[in-house]
Parts: C-alpha cells; sequence; structure tokens
C-alpha cells in the first residue's frame, strides 16, 4: 500500500509522478470513449454517464482490480489500493454538490476498507454536517 506523499519522499517526486502516470493509464483503460478522467492532486475523478447505479459499481470493482497490480518504478514495485467514492444523482444536481458527495463517500471508504468503494447517501452529508 503506497500513497503518493509516501512514495515522493522516499522515492523522490519523479517516481510519484509515474505512479501518477501509470494510475491514470489503467483508469483510463477502464473507461468508456465518452468517460471524463480527470486528476487534482493524487486523488481521480471519473464521470460517467449511466443508466443506473450498478454501472458505476461495477466500474469501481473493475478498477480496484486493474490498480491492484504492482507498479514498477525503478527497481521497485509498488501496491496501490483505491478507495473509491461514488456519488449519482437521477436528477440535475449542482456539480460542486456531486464532488463534495462523492468526496464524502470517498472518506468513508478510506476508513471502511482501503480498497473498496461506498456510494453516497445523504445520510453522510447529515452527518458531515453535524460535526
Amino acid at each position: 500500500m503506497a500513497e503518493i506523499k509516501i512514495i515522493n519522499i522516499s522515492l523522490g517526486h519523479d517516481m510519484g509522478d509515474w505512479l501518477l502516470m501509470g494510475i491514470a493509464e489503467r483508469l483510463q483503460d477502464c473507461l468508456g470513449e465518452n468517460d471524463v478522467l480527470a486528476r487534482s492532486g493524487s486523488e481521480f475523478m471519473i464521470l460517467l454517464e449511466m443508466q443506473d447505479l450498478s454501472e458505476a459499481t461495477q466500474l469501481a470493482t473493475m478498477i480496484n482490480k486493474q490498480l491492484t497490480g504492482p507498479f514498477s518504478l525503478g527497481e521497485y514495485e509498488v501496491i496501490t489500493l483505491a478507495s473509491i467514492g461514488i456519488a449519482y444523482y437521477e436528477n440535475q444536481e449542482e456539480a460542486t454538490d456531486l464532488l463534495r458527495d462523492a468526496n464524502i463517500a470517498m472518506a468513508h471508504a478510506k476508513v471502511v476498507c482501503k480498497s473498496c468503494y461506498i456510494v453516497f447517501n445523504h445520510e453522510m452529508h447529515e452527518k458531515a454536517l453535524s460535526r
């Protein structure tokens, strides 16, 4: 298991950048031509047009399988884990709300199970507001 900051500190920022590029390539291989992949820092976001939530959960399962294989960084092999937050709306929502909700779900996934996905529900947002 490796966090980008650990790679940056121990192997250097160049290796961290190579790891991020390798992760991006594997993620892109999982996506369709109309899906959008973006990165912010060491986090990746994927925007999908879906018919139902099962498409997102199937993709999350595929992504976890793709990212658990080792990445070669010079003489080192690095194992990664993906904590995935899924936010899904049938009705039009503000993009900032969708991103916030996906981040809340991802934070839950990091706590619950280091290599899994969590689907956002409104109780998560209420809990975050109460804190």
